[in-house]
């Protein structure tokens, strides 16, 4: 009778194979955790891009139409209010929140709506001030505004953008040739606003998130005319400026 001897694993073998196993294993796990930190990276990058564009878009929008008035519903006596028509706040301001500016925007919207987009049919014909500034809500910065008419607030206070931690804002003041030569703050333009024919903006913009899971690392930026900042708290963040000339800005006719 021939006898069959039970093939199998010797322990050796299997030892052997168990460790090529793990480094296997091993292997994959940490091209995964590469992969997701990558990933998150990525998403925080176009985070802030997403955030300082749109941020950006709004304010160049708004910018543009600053002063804008149907002729037949008469005249806008400037584009920006300086006053403390905003509930008692300085509309127009420099270093306001945080440090960060504050714009105050006269306009009579052909649309109606308040910078929120809220509904102002009641209000026709009347001159709105839209004003824009950071706040902080729910442990987030972002950019806010607010509407008012008549110094009266119209709307609610609306985050428009999540994820700006700062706003600073300088003023185009025209030369002879009605060309712009330097940029001010607003506690420097002075008493003639009408000089004013452009605006220099730039916005902080950040992720929200922290990136990856290492120490935190220093990071200093510049935003136009404040003093340098040290975050410390691993988001990414990036600084978007725009400069553009104010579409209804006095000529040298006043």
């Amino acid at each position: 009778m021939r006898i069959h001897k039970q093939g199998g694993f010797t322990l050796i073998e299997l030892m052997v194979t168990m460790a090529l196993s793990g480094v296997v294993l091993l292997a994959a796990s940490q091209v995964m955790v590469g992969s997701n930190r990558m990933a998150n990276t990525t998403d925080n990058s176009n985070r802030v891009q997403e955030n300082g564009r749109f941020a950006s878009a709004i304010l160049t929008r708004q910018l543009r139409m600053a002063g804008f008035r149907d002729p037949k519903n008469g005249y806008i006596a400037g584009m920006f209010d300086i006053g403390s028509n905003c509930a008692g706040s300085s509309c127009t301001s420099d270093g306001g929140i945080a440090g960060s500016d504050a714009i105050a925007m006269m306009i009579d919207p052909s649309n109606d709506v308040d910078c929120a987009g809220n509904d102002l049919t009641g209000n026709k014909k009347k001159i709105v001030v839209n004003r824009f500034y950071l706040a902080t809500q729910n442990q987030v910065n972002g950019l806010m505004c607010r509407s008012y008419i008549d110094g009266v607030a119209v709307g609610p206070e609306t985050m428009l953008v999540a994820g700006i931690d700062d706003f600073q804002v300088l003023y185009g003041i025209r030369d002879s040739d009605n060309s712009v030569r330097r940029y001010v703050s607003a506690d420097r333009v002075g008493t003639d606003w009408r000089e004013v024919i452009a605006v220099k903006f730039a916005l902080l913009a950040s992720s929200g998130a922290a990136v990856g899971s290492g120490e935190n690392e220093s990071v200093k930026y510049i935003v136009l005319d404040r003093a340098t900042q040290t975050f410390n708290d691993r988001q990414a963040r990036k600084v978007f400026t725009t400069t553009l000339r104010l579409n209804n800005a006095l000529s040298e006719e006043f």
